[in-house]
């Protein structure tokens, strides 16, 4: 005969084969288990809801200032506009989440301002990034189709 046990969420007798641990490590039946991961997910998202985590997001403004600035002074060889890509992305992605939530809005409360103003500053600094990393990839083409084309100047001298 299989065993038994009572779930001390439910006090119902049920199979102890089908008996898990829950979060507290009580053993329990899986629909309490069940009931018992969905109430912690609710608790989660009303922390979040709470504001809990949105006042953080404006480090991702601040994240993409910098890295908009970095932009302007890194021009790497090969992958010349991911600074600028990816400050561009992180100021968007600053200046649309605020926008679309309004929690988001209301746990950033007087850093609204300012936290627009940076996203702000960051995708125009990143847009000039863009434009000085596509300068210098043109300069260094010119001087490597310069260095490959001969000139007549460049010619070997002739023996008079």
């Amino acid at each position: 005969m299989a065993q038994v046990m009572t779930c001390p969420g439910c006090q119902q007798e049920k199979p102890a084969a089908e008996a898990r641990y829950n979060q507290a490590g009580d053993l329990v039946c899986r629909a309490c288990l069940a009931k018992s991961q969905i109430d912690h997910q609710d608790q989660v998202v009303a922390e979040i809801r709470g504001g809990k985590e949105h006042g953080e997001i404006i480090y991702g403004s601040i994240g993409a200032f910098v890295l908009s600035l970095i932009s302007l002074v890194v021009t790497h060889r090969y992958v010349i506009f991911l600074f600028p890509f990816g400050a561009i992305v992180g100021a968007l992605l600053s200046i649309v989440i605020p926008a679309r939530y309004k929690e988001v809005r209301q746990a950033l409360g007087w850093k609204l301002i300012p936290h627009y103003i940076m996203a702000t500053l960051a995708l125009l600094i990143s847009v000039l990034g863009v434009m000085v990393a596509y300068r210098a990839f043109d300069d260094r083409q010119q001087e490597v189709h310069r260095d490959i084309t001969f000139d007549e100047e460049d010619e070997a001298p002739v023996d008079e």
